[in-house]
């Protein structure tokens, strides 16, 4: 058996293929990425597709989500890719037979939405939409919810159904 000699902080185990021995290397940069989310109420008017403002940013660690004024996703400089967008969102006391919708835009345009129809009886629902889509530098990823309630609805505060995670993969 082959010996692998122990690696560092900030290093891989890597494979050199078949019948080669394996080895720790550093790694040249991780892959481009958020993931935020949101701890606070949000109104949503009627009719009116509208910006989820997202204000906690859980991992961003190269500073490429906006949470104070645009509350958008910019893919940086040479990181143009194949990236997996997921969306999620949950709406506050829903009426039957209306819907809400999440849509993840790319550059003020939708790429996917996932709407619910709801037929039963007033209560929260929540949506998601995930895509992979090929983004290029200077891109801008939102997360837009949509409703037809009859008035104003607001999002649930609770940050495990309110996220939007951005991942380059490629």
């Amino acid at each position: 058996p082959a010996y692998v000699a122990t690696g560092s902080d900030g290093q891989v185990l890597t494979s050199a293929g078949a019948g080669q021995p394996c080895a720790f290397e550093t790694v040249a940069s991780l892959r481009q990425g958020v993931f935020v989310t949101k701890n606070a109420v949000q109104l949503i008017a009627h009719n009116t597709p509208t910006k989820v403002q997202f204000n906690i940013e859980n991992y961003d660690p190269n500073g490429d989500f906006d949470n104070s004024s645009d509350f958008d996703y910019t893919v940086a400089s040479g990181e143009g890719g194949v990236y997996l967008i997921h969306g999620s969102l949950n709406l506050l006391n829903l009426n039957a037979d209306k819907i809400v919708t999440c849509m993840i835009y790319k550059n003020g345009s939708s790429l996917v939405g996932s709407g619910e129809y709801h037929a039963s009886h007033t209560q929260s629902r929540g949506v998601s939409a995930t895509v992979t889509a090929v983004l290029a530098e200077g891109d801008l990823i939102t997360l837009w919810v949509y409703h037809n309630h009859g008035s104003n609805r607001e999002t649930t505060s609770d940050v495990t159904l309110m996220r939007l995670c951005v991942q380059r993969i490629l």
